[in-house]
């Protein structure tokens, strides 16, 4: 038996009689250094805030197959605390020790359960490893989600942990809480320990679930869900008639494909795998029931993944609306245009869509097919935006830049696809190399990143920390911000159109959580005159010019993306496209101006 097994099988309750007592840690997926800006005030960066489901869903299976009795559930939930309670800390350690010390002095878990969805989450989950220690010191420490299931060596490496679970492991945590006492007894396909990797022994996941109904519904009780559902993630550029209420809901699990950025095959599959229409509905009514959840966000990798089964299920939901008011569906992960044939759009519409998200991902052919494997059609894909657009659904479609060998000539290609694809909105996002994805392996044997923390804490769509060959890490965020504004705001497709209420509604928005961005003012001003709203446009123009001369982060856009404005002047303060301004350096974000803060490079990983 080695030093650890000896430590290890003398933790726990005194009696097998008495529940395991199991604390969660939910970490945001914002980059450590985003971090200590929210701390520190700064609100532009704050972290997705969405109901972490693969916790929910272990919690409910250590109830259901062990006994609610048995098992004594909590949760640390650092997302939340982010988000809702920020102010009240000071450092990160800070956030990190005073959830635990609050659950009480009398207080000690058997098992503290972290989850690692995002590569980025690393540094703060290490960090959270090594002070909780301190607090709980006797408890074992176990990891999972994508990031641990593609990282088990290396985390192992944290001499705070003592396990790390691999893939789907509702079944095989269950197992692991049942045999708790004697855990140096037996051994569970997806758990591994330190001994394991010493031993040289494979690491298999652990076995997907085939019927997804068995798994039950995510046990909401554990979060604080009124945070979750009053939370605004998916703002939808309208007045709602009725107050959104929203909830993640998962309908399949799997994605056949093999897009190059994506790593959520490593955990969940490729082989798609349905829950139950009765089930489904049933437990968006319950949410309903409960929490007066209104807003749907499909959290699928491929909702739409097979015709024949979507299409029911998006009739039950259109029935099921029509018992809940202001009802409505919206799919975070984004739509796969090769799975939208028409008869799916007119389910997806008649069920409650009013937004959709559309992944493109690249407008190079070469590019899709090539370098990222999603062989988007490009021209379907035209075909999908006007087709939503002519029902009135309003219409986001994603991109993303920077892959191992796409040069700048590709990345033209997408800017000058989205300026013409007629989207409400266009998304820009850096391809950011997460572990156990094949772009990441890419990366990694070209030698543009190194196999550690610091490539893995800057995997964010928002962010690039190295050089390639073909564009460098400043320019091509360069490259985004200035696509952004020259696709969204130079040559929207609403103002180009001259639908200019649809425009109005979208900018003043935009305005709202950014007001002094002032190519939104400009749009707006256009909207204005568009629409014969002649004092309110002059309004616009004076707001635009008070917000250069006394506004710092609008005179920076203003001297870096001015000449993109060429109406508007400013005595003293002269645009020049040329100047020494990095966009790290403007306030406002690099690729997404819209309130939409959900982004597709994250989304896809599971």
């Amino acid at each position: 038996m080695s030093a650890t097994t000896q430590k290890l099988s003398t933790i726990g309750p005194e009696t097998a009689d008495q529940p395991i007592r199991i604390v969660f840690v939910n970490f945001p997926p914002q980059p450590y250094r985003d971090l200590e800006e929210i701390l520190g005030g700064d609100s532009s960066n704050m972290p997705i805030f969405a109901i972490p489901l693969g916790i929910c869903y272990l919690s409910t299976n250590l109830k259901s197959r062990l006994g609610a009795d048995k098992v004594d559930v909590r949760i640390i939930d650092y997302a939340k605390e982010l988000v809702c309670d920020h102010g009240k800390f000071a450092t990160i350690d800070e956030m990190v020790r005073k959830p635990a010390l609050e659950m009480g002095s009398d207080f000690e878990p058997d098992i503290v359960g972290f989850s690692m969805m995002f590569s980025t989450c690393h540094p703060l989950f290490l960090r959270a490893a090594q002070e909780l220690r301190k607090i709980w010191p006797n408890a074992v420490f176990m990891t999972g989600g994508n990031h641990a299931s593609n990282s088990v060596d290396v985390i192992l490496e944290a001499p705070e942990i003592d396990f790390v679970s691999r893939g789907e492991c509702e079944v095989a945590f269950a197992e692991f809480v049942r045999n708790f006492h004697r855990r140096d007894e037996f051994e569970i396909n997806g758990i591994y320990s330190r001994a394991h990797i010493e031993a040289g022994k494979a690491t298999p996941k652990a076995d997907p679930v085939d019927n997804l109904d068995e798994l039950g519904f995510p046990d909401w009780d554990l979060l604080d869900i009124e945070a979750y559902v009053n939370y605004r993630r998916s703002a939808t550029w309208k007045k709602e008639e009725h107050v959104q209420r929203e909830i993640s809901v998962l309908t399949t699990r799997g994605c056949p494909f093999s897009c190059t950025f994506c790593a959520v095959h490593t955990t969940m599959g490729k082989r798609v795998r349905y829950r139950s229409v009765e089930h489904v509905i049933e437990e968006m009514r319950t949410t309903w029931e409960r929490y007066g959840t209104n807003l749907y966000l499909m959290e699928d990798d491929l909702f739409t993944a097979n015709r024949k089964k979507v299409v029911p299920l998006l009739q039950a939901m259109r029935d099921l609306g029509k018992e809940i008011p202001g009802f409505e569906l919206q799919f975070p992960s984004a739509l796969s245009v090769n799975t939208l044939f028409d008869e799916v759009m007119d389910e997806l519409i008649a069920a409650g869509t009013k937004v959709a998200n559309i992944a493109v991902e690249s407008g190079s052919e070469y590019v899709q097919h090539n370098i990222i494997k999603k062989n988007c059609n490009l021209t379907r894909a035209r075909e999908v935006v006007d087709y939503l657009r002519e029902r009135n659904i309003i219409t986001r479609c994603y991109f993303i830049g920077g892959f191992p060998g796409e040069t700048r000539e590709m990345l033209d290609e997408t800017r000058e696809y989205a300026k013409t694809i007629n989207s409400d909105w266009c998304t820009f996002g850096v391809a950011a190399p997460l572990r156990g994805s094949e772009m990441y392996s890419q990366f990694l044997e070209r030698g543009y990143i190194n196999d550690d923390m610091e490539s893995w804490s800057s995997a964010f769509y928002q962010e690039r920390m190295f050089d390639t060959p073909e564009i460098g890490a400043e320019e091509i965020k360069d490259f985004f911000y200035g696509t952004n504004i020259e696709v969204n705001f130079v040559n929207n497709t609403n103002l180009l159109d001259g639908k200019f209420a649809r425009a109005k509604q979208i900018f003043e928005g935009i305005i709202a959580g950014y007001p002094y961005h002032i190519f939104a003012w400009h749009c707006l001003m256009q909207a204005h005159e568009g629409l014969q709203e002649h004092d309110e446009a002059r309004a616009a123009r004076e707001k635009i010019v008070d917000l250069i001369m006394t506004n710092s982060s609008a005179e920076k856009l203003y001297r870096k993306y001015g000449h993109l404005m060429p109406d508007v002047t400013v005595e003293g303060i002269s645009p020049d496209h040329a100047m020494e301004v990095s966009v790290t350096d403007l306030d406002t974000p690099i690729m997404n101006e819209s309130d939409m803060r959900v982004p597709p490079i994250m989304m896809n990983t599971g």
